[in-house]
């Protein structure tokens, strides 16, 4: 696997350059000269050790397609300050960041399941810390020996927690999800730590429809429990509505939801919907209006190879969609404030037309009647009725284009 870098002595600035997908074990360990590391958008893993003892890294941005952080990767980083994990990151192996002690903040993102054992122990600074509401297991000593940390918010995901995690911590008082309270785990904390327990929605099926959620006696649909949908087979609904400030997810596996709609568009979303771990597909179509699906929310698809289809109708609002990690296709066109490929290969389809495309660093504007979708990540362009393989490479585009989309053909001048 090749690694291709460009370093600046005078600056301790490292550059990891486009098309090096993995950085491998042990690659900068001890190199005590870098001061500043940067990463292309298509890195995938940083291997165990990648980055060890590197004691002057103060300045690290981790990119949003990276999903592996190895055992040991940043371990005795002793000047590193903050730490966000992107949401594209699964894993964060053992020790990966223990000795860190100037880091004072670490967001870990929310497709985060697992934190290995001693990832962040001895943490002296660390204060401000936020787990990601997809993670199930924080390891031993996760966090231990982190005396600033006076506070912590256990998410609903969370089913394990390993001995001494938060030992030797500030915190004394904790609020755990109600699972916990047949086995809390008293071993986690520091002796005397005060455990209590939030109450959680009663498990109970549901609908969510255009006038909002709507109770039902079928079980297996919808549960309120963060509003979470679960839909191991095909399920087809009429015209829903995600309110402002509401979230709706779906249970790990491979979904498949069909929204029609009628006189109205077949989803409305001012909320959050996230389409969990698995290969997942989400179609749109319409019957008397012209929108089929209306997003002035994020929907996030999550991992795995996912399509999103516009049967009929367009796209409206001023939301942002997030195809995630995998080989994703996205099929219509409408306005967008961002349609974010991610990590994988990914496909954008297009109706038939002439689109107007203008770079803006790594995103593209593309625009057609008025109305605009701004993309990035997004690998190829293609038609929805023309051949297969008709496809245009992105990166082939330098400048301005036109992109003229037939039954037959796609081309560009």
């Amino acid at each position: 696997m090749t690694l291709n870098i460009r370093f600046d002595p005078n600056l301790g600035l490292l550059e990891v350059l486009p098309g090096s997908l993995i950085i491998p074990a042990g690659s900068f360990k001890q190199r005590d000269d870098i001061r500043t590391a940067t990463f292309p958008d298509d890195l995938e893993s940083i291997d165990s050790n990648a980055f060890a003892y590197c004691s002057n890294l103060k300045t690290l941005n981790l990119p949003d397609s990276l999903s592996t952080i190895g055992k040991e990767a940043f371990i005795a980083n002793f000047s590193l300050e903050s730490l966000v994990v992107p949401d594209a990151v699964v894993s964060v192996g053992d020790y990966a960041f223990q000795y860190s002690r100037s880091l004072k903040s670490v967001h870990v993102g929310d497709a985060v399941t697992s934190i290995g054992k001693r990832s962040f122990s001895n943490g002296w600074v660390l204060s401000d810390l936020k787990l990601g509401n997809s993670l199930t297991t924080i390891g031993e000593k996760a966090f231990y020996r982190s005396p600033q940390l006076n506070e912590i918010t256990i998410p609903d995901s969370v089913i394990r927690i390993g001995d001494d995690a938060f030992a030797g911590t500030g915190i004394t008082a904790v609020v755990l999800p109600s699972h916990f309270s047949d086995n809390p785990p008293t071993e986690a904390f520091e002796p005397g730590t005060v455990i209590s327990y939030r109450e959680e929605d009663s498990v109970d099926s549901g609908e969510l429809t255009s006038a909002g959620w709507q109770s039902q006696s079928i079980s297996g649909l919808w549960t309120t429990k963060d509003d979470r949908l679960d839909s191991s087979e095909a399920v087809q609904t009429i015209s829903w509505s995600i309110e402002e400030n509401q979230k709706v997810d779906t249970l790990q596996g491979s979904d498949n939801l069909n929204f029609e709609g009628v006189n109205m568009p077949a989803l409305t979303n001012a909320g959050s919907l996230k389409m969990n771990r698995g290969k997942d597909r989400l179609s749109f179509s319409v019957n008397g209006s012209a929108t089929a699906l209306f997003n002035e929310g994020t929907i996030n698809m999550g991992k795995g190879r996912d399509q999103i289809d516009l049967l009929t109708g367009s796209l409206e609002g001023e939301g942002t969609i997030k195809l995630g990690p995998g080989n994703d296709l996205f099929s219509g066109f409408g306005q967008q404030s961002l349609l974010n490929g991610g990590k994988g290969h990914d496909q954008l389809m297009l109706p038939t037309g002439r689109y107007e495309l203008l770079p803006e660093g790594k995103r593209w504007r593309i625009t057609r009647n008025e109305l605009t979708m701004v993309i990035r990540g997004i690998e190829t362009v293609g038609g929805q009725q023309t051949l297969e393989g008709s496809l245009l490479r992105i990166k082939d585009l330098e400048k301005s284009s036109t992109l003229i989309i037939d039954e037959n053909n796609i081309s560009w001048t």
